[in-house]
């Protein structure tokens, strides 16, 4: 749905945002970052990151 948008001329967006249910998907967010989409998604607490080149988790609340 966010390529479909993004490829119709007539709506303009700068940002695309997420809940964590979509962001454990790993294939959205590069697809933004291909189309040079800004985009701030959240995750789930066990979601892994990389900090520094090196793999951590999040801590849980």
């Amino acid at each position: 749905m966010i390529e479909q948008a993004a490829d119709d001329t007539l709506l303009v967006f700068t940002w695309v945002t997420d809940d964590e249910a979509y962001d454990d998907n790993t294939v959205l967010r590069p697809r933004c970052q291909n189309r040079g989409l800004n985009h701030v998604f959240a995750v789930s607490s066990d979601h892994p990151l990389i900090l520094a080149w090196v793999k951590t988790r999040t801590m849980p609340p």
